[in-house]
C-alpha cells in the first residue's frame, strides 16, 4: 500500500527532544540512586565502584534490591532466581521510591534505544518505510517488520515523533 511505498514522516526535531530529555532523565536518576544513603552504603560493603553500577543490568539491579536494600522478591523467576521484572518493580514501588525511579529509568533508556532504532531505518527525506506482510501472522491481519511499528508502545513519547498526513501545521 501506499505507506508502505511513501513511508512515514518523522518529526526530527521531536526524535532529537525525546532523546535529549530520555537522556537527561536517564542520568538524573542515576545521580539519584547514587546519592541515596542506602545504595552508597551497599556498594561501600561490597566494594563496588559507584561509577560501574550498571541500572541496566537486571543481576545487578537485583542484588541491590534484594540483598543491598533488604527487600523480599514478590514474584522470583521460574528457577528461584531474583528478579526485577516490571510486575515485581511495581510491587515494590509501594515502599521503594527507588523501584519507581528504575522504572522510570527502563523507559528512559527504552526512548533512547527506540529512536536510535528508528533512525537506522529513515530515509533522507524523513520518512520511515517499513515492511507489511500478511503472510506472517495466521489470523489475516497485516504485520510490520524491518522496524516493526506495531510495537510502539503508548506509554512511550515515540508516537508523538510520526507526522499525521492529515495534520494541519
Amino acid at each position: 500500500g501506499r505507506a508502505q511505498i511513501r513511508g512515514m514522516q518523522l518529526n526530527e526535531l521531536a526524535l532529537r527532544s525525546i532523546q535529549h530529555n530520555a537522556k537527561k532523565t536517564r542520568d538524573r536518576i542515576k545521580k539519584n540512586f547514587l546519592s541515596d544513603r542506602r545504595v552508597a552504603a551497599y556498594l561501600s560493603r561490597e566494594g563496588i565502584d559507584a561509577d560501574s553500577l550498571n541500572l541496566g543490568s537486571p543481576k545487578q539491579t537485583a542484588r541491590l534490591f534484594y540483598r543491598g536494600l533488604k527487600h523480599t522478591c514478590p514474584q522470583p523467576t521460574a528457577s528461584g532466581g531474583l528478579s526485577t521484572s516490571k510486575a515485581n518493580l511495581e510491587i515494590l514501588s509501594a515502599d521503594e521510591p527507588l523501584a519507581e525511579l528504575l522504572l522510570k529509568y527502563r523507559r528512559a533508556v527504552y526512548d533512547i534505544d527506540e529512536v536510535d532504532a528508528l533512525r537506522k531505518h529513515m530515509r533522507n527525506n524523513g520518512r520511515i518505510t517499513s515492511e507489511y506482510r500478511k503472510d506472517v501472522v495466521v489470523t489475516g491481519r497485516i504485520s510490520s517488520t524491518k522496524p516493526n511499528l506495531q510495537n510502539e508502545s503508548n506509554t512511550t513519547q515515540i508516537k508523538k515523533a510520526f507526522v499525521s498526513r492529515w495534520a494541519s501545521d
